[in-house]
């Protein structure tokens, strides 16, 4: 059974790489006419981060109650 480290873990790399797939779109996206300059690249760019959430969700809903550190602890 993975510890709560191990979930973090997974959680924060997912995540990771989910905001790395949507920095593409910062500033870099458009051509002249403001529209997008590579439409594929972009829908790439998204699923990869729609992935990576994914498996961030999973990871949280896997964890369920594995023992995680309460602020008052």
């Amino acid at each position: 059974m993975a510890t709560a480290r191990e979930h973090t873990r997974t959680i924060i790399t997912a995540t990771d790489s989910a905001w790395d797939a949507i920095r593409y779109f910062n500033g870099r996206v458009y051509n002249g006419h403001g529209e997008l300059s590579d439409p594929s690249y972009a829908r790439s760019q998204l699923r990869d981060a729609k992935r990576n959430i994914e498996i961030a969700i999973a990871a949280i809903d896997a964890a369920g109650d594995v023992g995680w550190t309460k602020h008052d602890d």
